[in-house]
């Protein structure tokens, strides 16, 4: 037994101690004799009750040896021909023994047999019964599987009859699944402990805590490599439970703690042919008693009888399967599981209808009743002094547990701190520039709404601006996006910024990043059970949002207003928006480079660029920037903070003169530009990538500048813009500005009749500006939201002035609105900044991180208290003072443009003074109304 093992089984023994001491007054322990068929096996146990038993060995696909239990016939009903099988399958941790071990006037595996049913009873590989295969030896390595050996050793040392803490394990059982004292015989516990658990894998447990964890009923997760390895995508794919074509019964009890009520009333609609649902009346029948109730009989067994005679009488040729296994509701409860009983059709065609109400299947039942009804009622005695005490019983347990946790957490922490250098492994090879991973969620088109009232083409900040207007104005709306990612919608921005800035590498995973105040935040902006699932849209009465991912729209007929999927899949609209966004423009000396080359090049854009490329910086000692914009920028600095860390040089090439060189005027970027240097960051300005070759050792790749330099690089991130995802424009008959890229969409945001676009695909009528395209994160949470208000009929059009940000790190951001191009002459007027100017002061004070939500809710400028200091208007020869400050962009001696240098929540000041397209003889004036002195 390993050291942990040890801690483990040692923190139990605490526990069932501590709690045994504390209750050693009560009734809890009471003296057992230890029960006659302990230590026997299911063909032993069959036998012994004269009963008769066959073994078979099944081989699987990948060679594993199951063992399948059979009893052919009754004891006393022994005739063999024309019965109807029924299979029998286990839970989790158990075996075939659970339906033979409550004995022959209550095991179901007996009393089915004497019912005239041919039994079989199934072991999942891993247990007790099916510990083999054809060549790996389960004892030996981790190959077969890796097994929990403290879990037998606990039941066959602590829970046996003699211990002390005997009974203590009956309450450890209700504790885990539900109390209910009255319905276990205690005689019983020895031979339930003896057969259960009856071993698992260590891959079937974590399989199970996967569900649990992620709230998705899917197969086993590898990892975010091994998924892409196995699946072809990063996530493992979901079950499809819409493909269970036989007939299902489904029962639950309404004491279970591993199933609420609530999460099986969802579980229902998601399975096709639920011909009975019932829910056990007696109140206490808990999870362990679908199996070792005393009264089983009568409080479950009969009524399932009956299901299953109807079904037989109704002619339907069924192979009847009894299953009790656990399913995961991933919409409502991220917690709770629901045990069914299943029966599956051999060969029907589609089963008998769900009936509408129970009672409908209960006058179809033959009128004569099961021959179970003549076992005797249950006795369910359950008075105030009984309940008061289990509840002392349960306290008990409770404290025992509480110790344990408390010894185990200091166990674990002494042999984690006092435990030998780890031997050095060796690292890994990376797969650099995997494929972007293919997902269909729901796996089948078929499970999508051939109608919807709103349909929204993409999954980004645009449909999720639009779909909240939507149902903002439309409550009962149902609302379909078609995304070809894999997520839900998401926040781009902190991609290049803050997910940078994690000390916690689980949070990459969880796609989880500290705002600049250091509050975590989700990159997503709802949780997943905020929206319904495809498949059930369409019954919603009061609506909803669902999201199709990996799906794309490839025509929309927009006279019939049809949108077909890339597998020809139609579904039918009212109204459409169309919101794809845009993709990151490549360089051509990378775009016609060699494949081995192009694998160490990324294009910035989405979730897997971020998670791929931190993985890549992971083994590279050095990365190039390409792209003095935005993106490029961010980037730069991000990558810098983290190339302290892990002792990688970051490059940034450009062929401006400096950052941001086409928006900030000279003397800024300037600035700027040595911001990012103090980040680490070699910059390399004024040269461009002219050719690029890989390295003799194939590890990096030799960029050659225009300048005559080379640069040697384990991988190139190209930062140099965005073009907008317009391929429907072909297919679909619609119209793409020539010189602004976009689909071109009136001040409305619409295309055609019943047709609209927004986000940075859209080439929108600015009723002041004219024609324009914009590419920002506030322009798609407006434009998205002013197409949703006119598809629910608003008819408002574009007059929204769009601003966007950028955050060079914690301490220097920027919010920029109108025309800002360093062409243009300007004017800056600074001011000294202290510790409330900067981007972390900011969200500090909002705690939001996207700065178009927190211009949306600013207060106005209080001007009756603005400076009257006279403000410090710019020149080339200021170095250091730019703490604070505005800049004016000039056209005409207009202002077209501003930007606020670590100056936030001024922006509906900015757009007023832009409004007035006025000249300004002083602009020092001006800038004294955003109070850029105040301390």
């Amino acid at each position: 037994m390993s050291r942990i093992q040890l801690t483990i089984l040692l923190a139990f023994v605490l526990a069932y101690v501590n709690a045994g001491k504390i209750s050693v007054n009560g009734d809890l322990y009471q003296e057992r004799a230890t029960h006659p068929d302990v230590g026997l096996t299911v063909p032993e146990l069959v036998t012994k009750y004269g009963y008769p038993i066959e073994t078979y060995e099944v081989e699987t696909e990948d060679h594993y040896l199951l063992t399948l239990h059979r009893i052919p016939h009754g004891k006393n009903n022994t005739t063999r021909e024309n019965r109807p099988v029924v299979f029998l399958m286990h839970g989790l941790l158990c075996s075939s023994a659970d339906w033979v071990l409550m004995g022959p006037e209550k095991g179901l595996g007996y009393l089915l047999a004497e019912l005239g049913y041919d039994v079989w009873m199934g072991n999942a590989r891993g247990n007790t019964y099916s510990r083999k295969h054809v060549t790996l030896n389960p004892d030996k390595g981790a190959d077969f599987w890796k097994f929990s050996e403290f879990l037998d050793l606990l039941t066959s040392k602590l829970c046996d009859d003699e211990s002390i803490v005997n009974g203590i394990c009956s309450n450890i059982l209700f504790l885990i699944a539900g109390f209910d004292k009255t319905q276990l015989d205690e005689t019983m516990v020895p031979l339930i402990l003896s057969n259960t658990p009856a071993g698992m894998s260590t891959r079937q447990f974590l399989h199970y805590c996967q569900e649990v964890n992620s709230a998705k009923f899917r197969q086993y997760d590898h990892g975010f490599i091994g998924n892409f390895k196995k699946y072809g995508q990063i996530y493992p794919p979901n079950y499809d439970l819409s493909k269970i074509e036989a007939p299902i019964a489904i029962y639950y009890g309404k004491n279970d703690l591993l199933v609420a009520i609530k999460d099986v009333e969802i579980l229902i609609p998601k399975l096709k042919h639920v011909v009975y649902e019932h829910l056990i009346e007696y109140k206490l029948f808990s999870h362990l008693d679908f199996l070792w109730a005393t009264d089983v009989v009568p409080l479950l067994y009969n009524d399932s009888h009956h299901v299953m005679t109807f079904e037989k009488d109704e002619k339907q040729k069924f192979i009847k399967i009894l299953v009790r296994t656990p399913y995961f509701l991933f919409n409502k409860s991220k917690y709770a599981a629901a045990q069914i009983h299943r029966f599956y059709s051999n060969g029907s065609s589609g089963g008998p209808k769900k009936p509408e109400h129970q009672d409908d299947l209960n006058k179809k039942c033959p009128a004569d009743p099961s021959k179970m009804d003549q076992l005797p009622k249950p006795e369910c005695p359950w008075d105030e002094t009984q309940q008061a005490q289990n509840k002392k019983y349960t306290k008990h347990l409770l404290v025992g547990l509480l110790v344990a946790a408390a010894t185990l957490a200091a166990l674990w922490y002494n042999l984690e701190f006092t435990k030998k250098a780890p031997a050095v492994v060796q690292k890994k090879q990376k797969i650099f520039k995997r494929p972007k991973p293919a997902c269909r969620e729901p796996e089948s088109s078929a499970n999508l709404p051939t109608h919807v009232p709103y349909l929204l083409i993409g999954g980004g900040t645009a449909s999720f601006s639009a779909f909240r207007a939507i149902k903002s104005a439309d409550p009962t709306a149902k609302v379909l996006v078609i995304s070809n990612e894999c997520y839900f919608p998401y926040m781009r921005p902190p991609l290049s910024k803050e997910m940078w800035f994690h000390s916690n590498e689980k949070n990459v995973s969880k796609l989880i990043f500290k705002q600049w105040n250091g509050n975590e935040r989700s990159l997503f902006y709802e949780p997943d059970d905020f929206y319904t699932s495809p498949a059930l849209l369409k019954d919603q009465t009061n609506g909803g949002v669902a999201v199709a991912q990996g799906y794309s729209i490839e025509r929309i007929d927009v006279s019939n207003k049809v949108a077909y999927l890339d597998d020809g899949t139609a579904i039918n609209y009212d109204k459409c928006l169309i919101a794809t966004g845009a993709k990151p423009k490549n360089l051509e000396v990378f775009k016609t480079a060699k494949k081995e080359i192009q694998d160490k090049v990324t294009l910035f854009r989405d979730i897997f660029d971020y998670q791929e490329l931190d993985e890549i910086c992971k083994d590279i000692k050095s990365i190039a920037v390409i792209g003095s914009g935005f993106l490029g920028s961010e980037l730069a600095c991000a990558l810098g903070k983290l190339g302290k860390e892990r002792d990688m040089q970051v490059y940034q090439i450009y062929r401006e003169a400096g950052n941001m060189g086409k928006i900030l005027p000279e003397y800024l970027s300037t600035w700027t530009t040595n911001k990012v240097r103090k980040e680490m960051v070699t910059i390399v300005n004024k040269t461009e990538v002219e050719d690029v070759s890989m390295s003799d050792d194939k590890k990096e790749l030799i960029l050659h500048l225009s300048n005559g330099n080379k640069v040697n690089v384990g991988h190139v991130i190209v930062a140099v813009g965005v073009e907008p995802n317009t391929q429907l424009a072909k297919t679909s008959d619609l119209e793409v500005d020539p010189e602004l890229g976009g689909y071109l969409v009136n001040a409305e945001m619409e295309a055609r009749s019943n047709l609209y676009a927004a986000g940075d695909c859209s080439c929108f009528y600015d009723t002041k500006l004219g024609r324009r395209r914009v590419e920002h994160h506030d322009h798609a949470v407006v434009s998205g939201r002013l197409a949703g208000e006119n598809m629910t009929g608003a008819a408002k059009p574009y007059l929204h002035q769009s601003m966007f940000w950028s955050d060079l790190g914690p301490d220097v951001g920027y919010e920029a609105i109108g025309r800002v191009d360093s062409r243009l002459p300007t004017v800056g007027v600074f001011a000294k900044a202290t510790d409330k100017d900067n981007p972390k002061a900011v969200v500090t004070e909002t705690n939001n991180n996207l700065r178009s939500a927190t211009e949306e809710t600013a207060k106005p400028v209080d001007q009756t208290t603005r400076s009257t200091d006279e403000p410090k208007k710019s020149s080339k020869t200021d170095s250091d003072q730019y703490g604070k400050g505005v800049i004016f962009y000039l056209k005409d001696d207009i202002v077209v443009g501003i930007v606020l240098w670590n100056v936030f929540n001024r922006m509906s000041l900015a757009r007023q003074v832009l409004k007035e397209e006025r000249k300004y003889d002083d602009l020092n004036e001006v800038a004294k109304l955003f109070n850029i002195h105040e301390g």
